[in-house]
């Protein structure tokens, strides 16, 4: 076997080789070391037929070996004309994974970057914190928060503090809530807000107390009601028009959601194993 300094040496290359500890893989290497020794006699004989190392050869032919004879390295178990080459075809393994790890990484790179471009870019907010909500709320709340600040610019409402922000968003809550404007109007704004203002905190910590009595003061003299569903002549119809122009696809899409009560979405996502 190897002398202990050469061990030593040659310990920090082969545990950076294992998928796991140590001390676990010989403890393994207990249960399958006749298996091994049994294999390695046969190997070094047809080592002059091979074209690749006999430790390469062998961990190919058995999946998950490399490993055990790695920790047969640090138990000294195995020939010294084998160690090195077990060695090397680990290295040889370790520098192809640190190969393929610096390909993907660039590609997710390149992805990534093709993907913030196409995203809608919010004022005062970085990418990823503007990530932090899907495209389709990006834009709700944008319209929300630009609606509230023209309001504040027609009636030089200042909005810089939360003491004026509180107070502006009274003034607009109370006018929404003449011209017609649902609660959720009011909601959708301290949403918008939380989300373009981040130190404002989340619309339940947010220190715009008058605003929050506001809106539940809109909330109870007009509360949010259902809408009524189509009815089925009126269903029935558009996929009868839907199928007249040919929209066969989208005319039975139409059907199964209303039948089976889908969300849009959830008629998207709908595949043949459903």
């Amino acid at each position: 076997g190897c002398p202990p300094a050469a061990t030593l040496q040659m310990d920090r290359r082969v545990v950076s080789c294992m998928p796991r500890s140590v001390h676990q893989e010989v403890e393994r290497t207990k249960r399958t070391r006749t298996m091994v020794t049994a294999e390695l006699p046969r190997h070094l004989k047809a080592k002059a037929e091979l074209a690749e190392p006999v430790s390469k050869g062998l961990c190919r032919r058995r999946p998950g070996l490399r490993s055990t004879l790695l920790a047969l390295i640090v138990q000294q178990q195995l020939p010294r004309q084998m160690q090195s080459e077990v060695v090397a075809s680990g290295m040889a393994s370790a520098e192809s994974w640190v190969t393929r790890h610096r390909r993907l990484k660039a590609e997710r790179s390149t992805r990534r970057t093709k993907q913030a471009d196409l995203m809608v870019n919010i004022p005062g907010l970085s990418l990823l914190q503007a990530a932090s909500v899907s495209e389709a709320t990006k834009g709700t709340y944008a319209a929300s928060v630009q609606a509230f600040y023209e309001f504040c610019r027609i009636h030089s409402l200042p909005h810089a503090s939360v003491s004026d922000l509180d107070l502006a968003m009274v003034e607009f809550m109370n006018a929404g809530f003449l011209e017609g404007d649902g609660g959720y109007v009011g909601s959708r704004l301290l949403a918008a807000l939380s989300y373009i203002r981040p130190e404002l905190g989340r619309p339940c910590d947010m220190a715009v107390h008058r605003a929050k009595q506001a809106l539940r003061g809109w909330k109870r003299l007009a509360p949010g009601f259902s809408r009524l569903p189509l009815p089925w002549e009126v269903v029935a119809g558009a996929a009868m028009l839907m199928l007249s122009e040919g929209l066969w696809v989208e005319a039975m899409g139409v059907l199964i959601s209303v039948i089976f009560y889908l969300r849009p979405g959830e008629l998207v996502r709908l595949q043949v194993r459903s």
